[in-house]
């Protein structure tokens, strides 16, 4: 469940008749989910917490060469915050498992855009995503694996955090009569990239360091609009995103599962002379793999296993426009 209220904000201003500036703050993702599962007959209990939130803040300009091209350009400062506890006990087997992480990420990126409108209704677009340049980040991480009497404790408290939003590249054809009818299609695709998400020396000494690893992945986005009296918009779209995980294997369990998502979305609007309104729905829907527990070869400690995941996501979302 999450509650992000407005998930996004922006004003813009027209400097002269063809060039427009704005400033936005947004939030692209926000992730908050917590559960509680007990086994009381074998004794095993486990608990999990998770917040994960990103910021995107950053003025944009626009500016048209002429009635048939335009240019774009924006830049943006993206804030990271992410937060995890999880506990796991196999009370009949004496093994207990900790590990709770916190960091924060400040880094930048810029976008370059370009749309040509051949006649009155066809638009076509590109744009071209930069790769996040780190600025700062600092994170926590305190681990400890207790089996019999053994017990294994790993704390750090001055982690260097990084995060990487990778460079994208996205290409639209659209077709629009104005208050009528209107369509379209876009393709993105975004880069691989590997960096180290944290990294430092613990409290014995040891230095230690987490990498993270991005695949490709190319997605889609078709959606239609069509006006109801003039006044009153009903729209529709098919979406795809899908996972820039690595494969899941039991050598890669500090990485996220890899869930390739299919989304559907629709919403209901209201349109005069100067205000906007929309009332919607988006949902997700897919399948791929994650991790699990399962007791080591010894029976005597829990080690990550590859399991089926499926994932299931809902939104519902408002937003208005007031034009001046």
């Amino acid at each position: 469940s999450f509650v992000t209220i407005p998930s996004a904000m922006s004003s813009i201003f027209r400097l002269d008749e063809d060039t427009t500036m704005a400033f936005s703050a947004f939030v692209p993702q926000r992730y908050s989910y917590s559960d509680m599962i007990a086994f009381p007959e074998v004794n095993h209990y486990y608990n999990v917490s998770l917040e994960d939130q990103t910021l995107w803040v950053g003025p944009a300009l626009g500016h048209s060469l002429s009635t048939n091209l335009s240019l774009g350009a924006s830049r943006y400062g993206v804030y990271r915050t992410y937060s995890t506890l999880e506990n796991l006990t196999y009370g009949d087997k004496k093994v207990a498992y900790s590990r709770d992480l916190k960091y924060w990420t400040l880094g930048m990126l810029a976008m370059l855009g370009a749309q040509y409108r051949p006649d009155a209704n066809w638009r076509m677009g590109l744009s071209l995503q930069s790769p996040t340049i780190s600025v700062k980040g600092r994170g926590k991480y305190q681990g400890t694996m207790i089996a019999g009497s053994e017990s294994d404790n790993i704390y750090m408290d001055d982690l260097d955090a990084d995060n990487r939003v990778p460079g994208k590249i996205s290409a639209g054809l659209g077709w629009e009569k104005a208050k009528v009818f209107s369509m379209g299609v876009d393709v993105s695709y975004h880069f691989p990239t590997s960096f180290k998400l944290l990294e430092g020396t613990d409290y014995d000494g040891e230095h230690r360091s987490t990498e993270m690893r991005y695949e490709e992945v190319f997605d889609v986005n078709v959606g239609a609009e069509y006006y109801v009296l003039k006044n009153y918009p009903v729209r529709g779209g098919f979406f795809t995103s899908f996972s820039s995980a690595p494969d899941v294997t039991r050598t890669t369990d500090d990485f996220p599962p890899q869930i390739d998502l299919y989304g559907l979305t629709f919403s209901v609007g209201r349109e005069t002379e100067h205000v906007g309104m929309s009332l919607g729905l988006n949902y997700l829907f897919g399948t791929g793999h994650d991790y699990g527990w399962e007791m080591g070869p010894d029976g005597s400690y829990p080690i990550a296993s590859v399991v089926d995941a499926k994932e299931q996501q809902i939104y519902l979302f408002f937003n208005t426009t007031y034009m001046f």
